[in-house]
């Protein structure tokens, strides 16, 4: 079922209370599902670009650039059909026409945060270097030290970013059968691999070898720490 963190300061705790929000104990957090009419909650309700009907939870291995040890990185994918804002001041949201990667994913709900959690992973939000701007991250399981998310998902070659079928099949994608909700500052569709030396080879993006990636049925990532 799809939930909604809200972001409700202190002072302001009683009307969401009798506006007949609900209260997640242990998170500690004010929230809506589906079966809420969000719109008495919009002075609460985060920014959301991006959602899904399901979702990927994606991970392979990569080499940290910092201590050149092989490291897991996760990603979350989101299938054909998901939509997103294209403009943030856009109240239309646009129906994609390929699998893609999100990423510098600046907010994701607890029920994904959730999933996430079953997994092994290095996720952990903070101040990307590049951007400057707090975002998830993952980071080397040796040496701790962040891994830009343009590294990973905008550069042909990166770990999301296959530039032949065997780096494709290193992808695991775990489905999701929940819906997916995130803010995210970047989406894979928008990077495409030209090669400038032979203009008649084909042009793709990440989400062009989606078809080749390896997915896993009730298996555990074989990528553990």
């Amino acid at each position: 079922m799809l939930r909604i963190d809200l972001d409700v300061p202190d002072e302001e705790y009683e009307q969401v209370r009798k506006l007949g929000a609900l209260w997640d104990a242990a998170a500690q957090i004010w929230y809506i599902d589906e079966r809420f009419d969000p719109t008495p909650f919009k002075n609460w309700l985060p920014f959301y670009n991006v959602h899904a009907e399901y979702w990927y939870l994606a991970q392979t291995r990569t080499t940290c650039p910092h201590c050149q040890a092989h490291t897991t990185v996760t990603a979350f994918m989101l299938p054909t059909g998901h939509k997103m804002l294209e403009e943030i001041d856009d109240d239309d949201y646009t129906e994609q026409d390929n699998p893609a990667f999100v990423f510098y994913i600046a907010d994701i709900p607890t029920a994904v945060r959730n999933v996430l959690s079953g997994f092994p992973h290095t996720l952990r939000k903070v101040v990307g270097q590049r951007i400057r701007r707090e975002h998830w991250i993952n980071h080397c399981e040796h040496c701790d030290a962040p891994l830009d998310d343009a590294d990973l998902f905008a550069e042909v070659g990166g770990a999301f970013f296959p530039s032949s079928g065997k780096d494709a099949a290193a992808i695991q994608l775990h489905r999701i059968n929940e819906p997916f909700i995130g803010n995210c500052q970047d989406i894979s569709h928008q990077y495409r691999h030209v090669d400038l030396k032979n203009l008649d080879s084909a042009i793709y993006s990440a989400g062009d070898w989606f078809g080749l990636m390896t997915q896993v049925v009730n298996v555990s990532s074989k990528y553990l720490q």
